[in-house]
């Protein structure tokens, strides 16, 4: 089986392919994997998408459940978060400490139980450093555990469900190795990021990464020169290239430059199942 990286090099590249994004990404796709089907829910992608989340805020399952608008898919939405929540959430509680009155998120695995001299279930107020009870009427909140939470801002979710569907493409013996995630190239005249190398013996892809992308003017021409020159790297491997997102399509502008090359792209129709319109 031939080296991507290797042949990269070989053409002349610099190639990094250890980076703190690559760990990170590598590690949420780990996390995630055994429990790919429930990634693939535009339920779950608009959870994992909500900017109160990102943003590292903490929500009561009332909230996140608002915060979804599920409908009538409400059953099969807490079903999927609720599968997936020892993977993705920490759970713990906004508290005000009695004594000082100073307001704090304290995550479950710092509740102290039955310590000699202190009330049952109680905290340590990280100011005061005095221990208090936890409140009868406390309300459990969860927030994005760090890992999840960075994977999802680099583009985590499309990588994972771009990899899960062309992972449907290969012998099931090499579905879950022979791949690089976030890999820096660069040279004398370009650097660039190649978010997902799949490759198996008989050849791979060149996947570009997209959760969603702005539509100025501006913003479409950078897009152009990226896939210019992705493709141009996945010709030097002999590799498909692969254009996925999150969104329903492309700006035409994008579509023709990929079938002018005869990319391959796939978008939330592809990537997301049960595929809604909510």
């Amino acid at each position: 089986m031939n080296d991507p990286i290797q042949a990269l090099r070989d053409a002349g590249y610099h190639v990094v392919t250890d980076r703190p994004v690559s760990k990170r990404l590598n590690a949420f796709v780990k996390l995630t994997m055994m429990q790919q089907e429930y990634y693939r829910d535009p339920l779950i992608v608009r959870l994992l998408s909500n900017a109160q989340l990102r943003k590292g805020n903490a929500l009561t399952a009332d909230q996140l459940i608002r915060a979804v608008k599920p409908g009538e898919n409400s059953e099969r939405f807490i079903k999927a978060a609720t599968a997936i929540s020892k993977a993705i959430f920490q759970r713990g509680y906004s508290l005000e400490c009695p004594d000082c009155g100073m307001v704090d998120w304290y995550p479950l695995y710092d509740m102290i139980i039955n310590s000699s001299g202190a009330p049952l279930y109680h905290f340590v107020c990280r100011g005061f450093t005095h221990p208090f009870p936890l409140p009868i009427n406390a309300q459990i909140e969860y927030k994005l555990n760090p890992l999840v939470s960075e994977a999802v801002k680099d583009g985590g979710l499309t990588l994972l469900n771009a990899l899960v569907y062309l992972n449907q493409e290969v012998h099931p013996s090499e579905r879950f190795q022979d791949k690089f995630i976030a890999v820096e190239v660069k040279n004398r005249h370009l650097h660039t990021d190649i978010d997902l190398i799949r490759f198996h013996k008989n050849g791979g892809y060149y996947v570009e990464c997209k959760d969603n992308f702005n539509t100025t003017d501006e913003a479409i021409a950078e897009l152009q020169r990226t896939i210019e020159t992705g493709l141009m790297l996945a010709n030097t491997l002999g590799y498909q290239y692969v254009f996925a997102t999150l969104q329903e399509e492309v700006p035409p502008t994008i579509q023709q430059q990929l079938d002018a090359a005869n990319a391959r792209l796939l978008t939330a129709h592809d990537l997301l199942k049960p595929y809604d319109e909510q």
